[in-house]
């Protein structure tokens, strides 16, 4: 083997190891990115957070649905935030309308059967399988023999 097979192999090893860091930065970034709002949207989910209205003040949408922004005031009146932000309201409300919902960690959720700590624990899971395949394609990869 002369030096130019020997400089093809350092760079092709060094490409991998490139793109094994990349894979497993990309996955660990979904991973922390969706892990964000699992957190308090499972605690909505399954009876944390405050009850209470909120009101629509805008709503923007797009391809994957509606996100609605309003003010937010506990069942009880000591809680009140002036900007929370919701896209999880199973029904089409109208601005200005005032429908029950759940508080927990600066959003709103669905008071029941609140479903978006789902979502995102699929791209907590999805980012995981990514890191799993990057480093299995890594410590697993064989030099075919020349």
């Amino acid at each position: 083997m002369d030096n130019g097979d020997r400089d093809d192999a350092g760079k092709s090893a060094a490409g991998r190891r490139r793109a094994t860091l990349i894979l497993v930065l990309f996955g660990l970034f979904i991973m922390g990115m969706s892990a964000r709002g699992t957190t308090s949207a499972y605690q909505a989910a399954h009876g944390g957070g405050m009850v209470g209205t909120l009101t629509l003040a805008s709503r923007t949408c797009g391809k994957a649905g509606c996100r609605y922004t309003g003010s937010f005031v506990s069942d009880d009146g000591r809680t009140r935030v002036a900007t929370v932000e919701t896209d999880d309201l199973g029904s089409d409300p109208r601005l200005g309308d005032r429908v029950k919902a759940r508080y927990a960690d600066g959003r709103a959720y669905a008071p029941e059967d609140s479903h978006a700590w789902q979502d995102a624990a699929v791209f907590v899971l999805a980012g995981a399988a990514i890191v799993v395949y990057a480093l299995w394609r890594h410590f697993t990869h064989r030099r075919r023999p020349t």
